[in-house]
């Protein structure tokens, strides 16, 4: 945390600094934070793994706090004790299970917006009434005040304390976490499009296993290679040497003998 701190300073004082931008910096506590930033007036910690408030120094001028999406079950006395003059605290998507883990807020006499969505005490029945009697000094719970109504200034306050001055939420850390997307992106497209190169290639090998047996031609229609392929060949058939058979002669019947003579008879014996 103590790195991130000095990034957002950019060159500046602690004592220059207005709103402080956290956000996503992994800690358990609050560590590199000193009672010089005592012009603080908006402090964003946003889901960096906070277990608890140790380490938050005396901040006179905060007014905004926002610990949403951390691991905090209580303790938080010590908000009324180092920021008394807060107005707003986001501890969204925290641990608190009890109204009475809150009851230290209600010390804090200015404060007039608390946010607890996705806590579990949000569950607990006629858990807005205890908390509008519990803490009778706030205004809006989640966005909403007692009768229900939204709060439609909340939005543009916050946006107006993120940008405030020149130390809108621009901070080198947005940048890195930016670029890092991007990498992240830029190699799952390369690895993607490995894979497709990868299977292309299997598919033109198999194809060109498939096409032994045929005939491929290539060819250029509109600027693009086609692959026009043709059936296969047949084999070449064996030739059959034509018979030359002798010519045949026409039959002629074999011609019958003369006639022979009759035979005289036999003399008569005298």
């Amino acid at each position: 945390m103590e790195k991130r701190i000095i990034k957002e300073l950019r060159g500046k004082k602690p004592s220059e600094i207005k709103v402080l931008d956290l956000e996503y910096c992994r800690a358990k506590t609050i560590s590199g934070l000193t009672d010089e930033f005592s012009q603080l007036t908006a402090l964003y910690l946003v889901y960096v793994g906070l277990t608890s408030l140790d380490g938050l120094p005396k901040l006179p001028a905060l007014h905004t706090i926002d610990l949403s999406d951390n691991k905090l079950t209580g303790g938080f006395e010590i908000l009324v004790e180092k920021c008394p003059r807060l107005r707003i605290i986001d501890l969204c998507a925290n641990k608190i299970k009890t109204i009475e883990t809150l009851e230290p807020l209600k010390n804090l006499s200015e404060l007039s917006e608390l946010d607890l969505f996705e806590c579990r005490v949000t569950k607990l029945p006629n858990y807005r009434k205890d908390i509008f009697t519990l803490l009778p000094q706030i205004k809006y719970l989640d966005g909403f005040d007692i009768n229900d109504r939204e709060d439609y200034s909340s939005d543009e306050s916050e946006d107006d304390e993120k940008s405030f001055g020149d130390d809108k939420f621009e901070s080198d850390y947005e940048e890195e976490v930016f670029e890092k997307k991007i990498d992240e992106k830029l190699n799952n497209f390369q690895t993607k499009l490995s894979l497709v190169e990868n299977k292309n290639k299997e598919a033109m090998e198999i194809l060109e296993k498939k096409m032994n047996e045929k005939t491929t031609n290539f060819r250029r229609y509109g600027g693009r290679t086609v692959v026009v392929v043709q059936p296969p060949i047949p084999p070449p058939q064996p030739q059959v040497q034509p018979v030359i058979l002798a010519p045949v002669q026409a039959y002629t019947p074999p011609t019958s003998p003369p006639p022979y003579p009759p035979a005289s008879p036999p003399p008569y014996p005298q």
